[in-house]
């Protein structure tokens, strides 16, 4: 019988400028491979490395809190006590990024790294949405 897996702790990631996709974008713009903007590009990197495979949601841990995330996902979490905020969630191998969204709001805000995005107590109120 196997160990489920440990979470893995959100701040042992590497941080985001070291995954190298800014030089990447950088690379394919100068090489006539895209005309889109980072973001956009990104998104697409990140959605065509999946593949199109389902993803099963990953474990993580914050402190002493564990939650889920899970690449092209949907999330919804409080902030400031009342505050709800939605962001979509692609992933980098484990490496979890958030686009921030307003309802009604067909554009996402950019790509930012996971790791210290949240306190424990906002995390405990993350929800899968949609």
């Amino acid at each position: 019988m196997m160990d489920k897996e440990e979470p893995i702790d959100i701040e042992s990631l590497p941080r985001a400028a070291d995954l190298g996709w800014v030089d990447r974008w950088k690379q394919a713009v100068d090489d006539g491979g895209t005309d889109l903007g980072f973001d956009d590009w990104f998104e697409g990197a990140l959605i065509d490395a999946a593949g199109g495979h389902d993803s099963q949601p990953v474990q993580y841990r914050q402190g002493s809190v564990i939650f889920e995330l899970q690449h092209a996902a949907d999330f919804e979490i409080e902030q400031g006590g009342s505050t709800k905020r939605r962001f979509h969630c692609i992933m980098d191998g484990h490496v979890p990024f958030v686009s921030f969204y307003g309802d009604g709001d067909a554009e996402r805000r950019p790509w930012i790294s996971f790791s210290r995005l949240f306190t424990a107590e906002e995390l405990h109120t993350l929800v899968l949405v949609g």
